[in-house]
């Protein structure tokens, strides 16, 4: 019998052409553009200037509040309030320190009640407070917003305390002064605080720190 001859069709290995071992990749300048991108950022990013750019101003934190500043003496805080000079008081026990509280009966203007913690006879801590309508007039989130360079990470969120009460707090940090931030909502008032800290004071910083609940306030 005749045998078939090979279809024409069908070539012999030998004349099938290899394909090129390297093809144009369709996008390859943007993938080249993108994984440049991701270098240059992940080098910004780990030199902080990535950071530095959103941190915000460098704004130093007040150093007074409710009137009253850092550096004052006793002596200086009982002649602007002599109702006060009778109410100072022990704190802890502790000979360095004294505390006395201000309120609209002392003369108080500038908040509705202030606590004052002294050391060795000069003032290294304020607590201003301030209920109501003259709360509403305390620009707590301008603040926030003003230094928040300094604010401590994972702070500033709600707390549900219960009954339709929720709480913010805020801590900052600059090197030398120490800022808690709190407003307390509830459904039919509000109360706002300013604690400073006078973190420059370094006897005192070493002397109060027994006493210290977290290192954020």
């Amino acid at each position: 019998m005749p045998r078939n001859k090979p279809s024409s069709a069908i070539k012999p290995a030998t004349e099938i052409q290899k394909a090129p071992s390297s093809l144009p990749v369709p996008g390859r300048g943007k993938i080249l553009a993108f994984l440049a991108f991701i270098i240059i950022l992940t080098i910004v990013w780990s030199s902080g200037t990535f950071r530095e750019w959103t941190a915000g101003p460098k704004t130093p934190l007040p150093r007074q509040a409710a009137g009253l500043s850092f550096g004052m003496t006793k002596a200086d805080i009982i002649g602007k309030y002599p109702k006060i000079k009778k109410k100072f008081r022990s704190f802890n026990n502790d000979p360095q320190f004294q505390i006395v509280t201000l309120d609209r009966s002392a003369g108080l203007t500038d908040a509705n009640s202030t606590d004052l913690l002294f050391f060795n006879d000069t003032l290294y801590f304020v607590s201003a407070s301030w209920e109501g309508a003259d709360a509403q007039n305390i620009p707590v989130q301008d603040w926030v917003k003003q230094f928040r360079r300094w604010n401590h990470a994972n702070t500033g969120a709600a707390e549900n305390l219960g009954a339709d009460v929720l709480l913010k707090e805020w801590h900052f940090n600059d090197g030398k002064t120490e800022m808690t931030l709190r407003d307390l909502n509830y459904s039919n008032h509000i109360q706002r605080w300013q604690d400073l800290r006078d973190a420059a004071n370094d006897a005192a910083q070493a002397a109060f720190a027994k006493y210290r609940i977290d290192a954020g306030n």
